[in-house]
């Protein structure tokens, strides 16, 4: 196989089940592949700012085991929705499969950043996401495509 190590950047969207079904079908032809699911979850800095002071009388501090617990209870809501979206999908080669949530504020950057860690030899994903559309390509593929140093598949 062309691909070994294949990330599919993944938010839901119907074109990003099309990625998820491309490498599904590199993966059935050859066992040895690794599939590698990303969902990058945008940081709230909303969520964050609830637990500083309001009036900036004080300095404004936001306890690490709170947001950690944020991030966590996150975590394990979406991870839930997320594999029972996609059960059917990647049943056929559930044990090449590793699902990674990352947090992040630029989802290209987490999403490059992460296939560098792994060493992937290609990401997929959807010409566009759930985002806003930027002409034919969305803003995060563009960006992928034009920052990544490895093999990017768009898939439609």
């Amino acid at each position: 196989m062309i691909f070994n190590r294949i990330v599919v950047a993944f938010d839901g969207s119907e074109l990003a089940f099309s990625a998820l079904r491309k490498a599904v079908e590199f993966a059935r032809a050859d066992s040895r592949v690794e599939i590698h699911i990303v969902n990058v979850i945008i940081i709230d800095t909303q969520t964050y700012m609830s637990y500083m002071s309001p009036f900036g009388g004080e300095a404004s501090y936001v306890d690490p085991e709170q947001v950690k617990e944020i991030n966590d209870e996150r975590v394990m809501i979406k991870k839930n929705e997320f594999e029972a979206t996609i059960a059917d999908t990647i049943a056929a080669v559930r044990d090449q499969i590793t699902i990674e949530f990352v947090f992040g504020v630029a989802p290209a950057d987490e999403i490059i950043s992460y296939a560098e860690d792994h060493e992937a030899d290609c990401i997929i994903m959807g010409c566009r996401g759930l985002g806003a559309v930027r002409g034919m390509l969305g803003s995060v593929s563009y960006a992928v495509i034009r920052s990544a140093g490895t093999s990017v598949l768009i898939v439609k």
